[in-house]
């Protein structure tokens, strides 16, 4: 009977590997659908050996099983890292702001701003309009609507939104001569206290710049940003809220990190401004850097395939 239930596992298991690696080629991920096919045709093989050695398929499959699975545990020891992978790329060029989705979804139809951005972009004009027969993700016609939990998020939204004036500013007209390692370390400090997970500091890149911006008053506009360091800062999404997706308890802590991250991000940049120097907050629709780029290159995570930064102990939370 255990050698019975071994096989159909078996069977289970490699064509669970191949509708994997068919999934990972249809996304595009070539090296992990080669992978599970790899995979796959070892299951194969092995299950094949008692067939092609053996009078009694079932009475070995048990032996070939654990064969495998030796196997599987050798391969696992293989220091792939040793092997030249082919890494992140940065950016060739900047990103428009105003193509990513939240800036699309903006757009009113029959409206200038709508006309005009699908005369620049008419390759979206098709996948866009299908989006939008989808009701929005704060819809009451969505399928996990509740007052409850989706008005939470809203007011949170429009907390934020009331914050956007906030985020620049003028220096103090009187500078205030600082070492530049030890107010590093006290901005770190100072972050962690008021709820801040990770921090880093990189150099400010052109391609962390959007090109144009996307939303707000601004929309447009050539973005112009002379800053020569950038600070990212992430902040944890709860993970039991998070594990009620797609439900109304992410979006509402989705929402709540976007106010506590953006509220520690204009405390950051009014107080550097207050010592004399240029500071800007880029909160919650109101950027002019695509923040998951700064936050890579300021050592916080990479870049996963969503496009989000991904963390080294809470991956995308």
């Amino acid at each position: 009977m255990i050698e019975i239930l071994v096989f159909f596992f078996g069977i289970l298991f490699a064509a669970s590997l191949l509708i994997a690696a068919v999934v990972s080629l249809t996304e595009r991920e070539h090296r992990a659908a080669s992978r599970f096919l790899w995979m796959f045709f070892a299951v194969v093989i092995v299950y094949a050996l008692p067939v092609v050695f053996s009078d009694s398929f079932v009475s070995h499959a048990v032996a070939a099983f654990t064969a495998f699975w030796l196997l599987v545990l050798m391969v696992a020891f293989i220091p792939f890292n040793k092997f030249k992978i082919k890494g992140w790329e940065k950016p060739s060029e900047r990103i428009d702001e105003r193509t990513i989705m939240f800036s699309r979804n903006l757009l009113k139809p029959d409206t200038k701003k709508f006309l005009s951005y699908y005369r620049e972009y008419p390759e979206h004009l098709e996948p866009d309009n299908v989006f939008r027969k989808n009701p929005g993700l704060l819809s009451e016609e969505s399928k996990y609507y509740r007052p409850d939990t989706f008005h939470a998020a809203v007011s949170a939204f429009e907390l934020i939104e009331s914050f956007h004036d906030l985020a620049e500013g003028e220096p103090a007209a009187k500078k205030v001569e600082v070492d530049s390692d030890e107010i590093t370390t006290f901005l770190e400090s100072w972050s962690r206290k008021l709820g801040v997970y990770s921090f880093g500091v990189t150099h400010l890149e052109d391609y962390h710049k959007y090109s144009i911006v996307g939303r707000g008053a601004d929309y447009g506009r050539k973005v112009s940003l002379d800053h020569q360091n950038a600070i990212a800062i992430t902040t944890e999404m709860d993970h039991e809220m998070v594990s009620f997706a797609p439900q109304g308890p992410i979006v509402m802590e989705s929402a709540r990190q976007y106010v506590n991250s953006g509220v520690i991000a204009l405390k950051l940049a009014v107080y550097i401004r207050s010592l004399g120097y240029e500071a800007r907050a880029h909160i919650d629709g109101n950027y002019r850097v695509v923040c998951p780029l700064v936050a890579k290159d300021a050592g916080l995570g990479e870049i996963g395939r969503m496009g989000l930064l991904m963390t080294p102990s809470l991956g995308p939370r």
